[in-house]
């Protein structure tokens, strides 16, 4: 089959048009009048051309094709049993069939559908095919990046969507000075997440700074200080964030309509982790005396006056409990005593880390330690425990049918990225009663293994490279309910402005808790994203 595509683009190749699309006749121009001449010059005949430029992309069908049918950026159609997807952009590209039950092109939302028994239709970006087995939904996949200095948006074939690298904040006009907006570039942003649809919450760690924005870059809301009316600090202490490394929003309505917002704050820079809120009235609207307000902060020095940084912090709720925070200490080995109620000494400076649970109940007990721990095990035969080393990140969810514990942690430092429960005292990459929850231990070995190029223009050189993951998520379950995982690898080499140069920024790819890897962009791994740059230095990606 050949499908013809409009549009001229980069590759294209001018086709001879057919009979009923020849070229426009050419019009006569008149010059418009001259008022030094009062003439209006010498007409002028200009020949007019379509902007269609033929595309021919051929592949191999089974039959004849229908449907036609376009998703995100690709065109899908069935030639009665398969379905296949073509390159939507105005150049020359290869169809290829469809493997609806593994493919990443577009995410599954249901059961295998057997043979497809209709043309595909489409609406609001997602695929509906009718196969044998009942009727699928397929939508494309998005994946959000902090790199270096930017947000990026990428779709399933690992071209950019959107990107931004600044922000706008309006400034209102004041006597005698005009409106203005102020930009402000981003500076390694990290701890990425959606709060709606055009709303996105960031940590701009090298300005200093939480932030929300829109597509647009414009600011939605900003936090660089706050306010401590309850006296939480001690004395002294500044008010302003420094190097924040992560930043969690929880949203809680109120009986009165308002609602509270809790930004939870990896204050790394002056070793602590804030909580600060703001209160909003029923219309969205800050209420006077609740903006930035400080209501929660950790106490962390040891018996020697040691000072920890925080890489992370995360929101978990312990049933019967109440809610607890789940900090990374990415600088030392924390020690605590044994009834877990202080802090001992430490055991000293990087490569180490540490994971601490804080108590955020209102009174003397807010903000201390309440558990601690310096090393998890792998589960396997003969259990493997592996002390923390350059501990990077640290995230709290709750698994769709854990029941006990109710949450797991996603982390990664030097040794790999892992998911792991708190189980029988220790943390674990595997739940007793199930294998499936939990089962992600994805470390150098798993990662020089990996067969997939880096991208389809690169030789594999995993062999020679080291493992640096900054970011780990879940991201679901595979057909055999095993769970999927999003890595971020942010090893750089360097010089990555020559296309043809085989040096990596940093890469996205997905993982399984069974298999290595079970798939990612144009069979390989994000590296260098289409219609952009390359990643530099990704530090978190997620998918909303």
């Amino acid at each position: 089959a050949t499908f013809f595509n409009f549009g001229i683009g980069a590759g294209s190749v001018q086709k001879t048009l057919v009979g009923n699309l020849t070229e426009p006749q050419p019009v006569t121009v008149i010059p418009p009048l001259d008022p030094a001449t009062n003439s209006t010059g010498t007409p002028a005949t200009v020949p007019l051309h379509t902007n269609m430029a033929w595309v021919t992309t051929p592949f191999a069908v089974n039959g004849g094709v229908s449907g036609l049918t376009k998703v995100g950026n690709g065109l899908f159609l069935t030639d009665g049993t398969n379905l296949y997807k073509l390159p939507s952009s105005p150049t020359v590209g290869t169809g290829k069939l469809v493997n609806v039950a593994s493919t990443l092109k577009v995410t599954m939302l249901s059961a295998a559908i057997g043979a497809v028994a209709a043309a595909p239709s489409a609406g609001q970006g997602t695929l509906i095919l009718n196969g044998s087995q009942g009727v699928s939904a397929f939508t494309q996949q998005v994946t959000l990046i902090a790199d270096n200095n930017r947000i990026l948006e990428a779709d399933s074939d690992g071209n950019a969507l959107w990107a931004v690298d600044s922000t706008n904040h309006p400034v209102a006009a004041t006597l005698g000075s005009a409106a203005s907006v102020t930009r402000v570039s981003f500076s390694h942003p990290t701890s990425l997440s959606t709060v709606t649809t055009n709303d996105y919450l960031v940590a701009d760690t090298g300005n200093n700074r939480c932030v929300r924005f829109d597509r647009a870059g414009d600011v939605l809301w900003e936090l660089s200080r706050f306010t401590d009316p309850s006296g939480l600090l001690p004395a002294g202490s500044v008010m302003t964030i420094n190097q924040p490394a992560s930043v969690q929003l929880r949203r809680i309505p109120q009986q009165n309509g308002n609602v509270v917002e809790h930004y939870l704050i990896a204050d790394s820079g002056n070793h602590r982790v804030i909580e600060v809120t703001d209160t909003l009235d029923p219309n969205g609207v800050l209420i006077a005396g609740g903006e930035h307000v400080l209501t929660f902060t950790t106490h962390t020095y040891d018996k020697d006056g040691r000072r920890f940084r925080y890489g992370s912090a995360s929101y978990f709720d312990v049933p019967g409990v109440g809610l607890r925070v789940a900090a990374l200490v990415s600088n030392t080995r924390v020690s605590l005593n044994a009834a877990n109620t202080a802090l001992g000494a430490a055991s000293g400076d990087a490569p180490g880390g540490s994971i601490l649970l804080f108590d955020t109940a209102p009174g003397a007990a807010n903000g201390q330690v309440t558990n601690g721990f310096t090393s998890f095990q792998v589960a396997g035969a003969t259990p493997l425990t592996l002390p923390m080393r350059n501990a990077r990140f640290l995230s709290v969810y709750t698994p769709a049918s854990a029941s006990n514990p109710p949450f797991s942690f996603l982390y990664a430092d030097d040794n790999g990225a892992f998911d792991l429960s708190y189980a029988g005292g220790v943390f674990t990459t595997t739940l007793a009663s199930s294998t499936t929850l939990n089962s992600l231990a994805f470390g150098k070995a798993e990662y020089k293994a990996m067969t997939l190029p880096i991208n389809n223009t690169i030789i594999p050189l995993r062999a020679g490279l080291p493992f640096v993951p900054t970011c780990v998520q879940r991201i679901g379950v595979d057909a055999a309910g095993n769970p999927r995982y999003l890595i971020t690898q942010s090893h750089s080499q360097g010089e990555l402005g020559d296309p043809g140069s085989a040096a990596i920024g940093g890469e996205i790819f997905e993982v399984d808790g069974v298999n290595t890897a079970v798939g990612t962009y144009n069979n390989g791994t994000l590296s260098r994203p289409g219609l952009t740059g390359p990643l530099t230095q990704p530090s978190f990606a997620i998918r909303p």
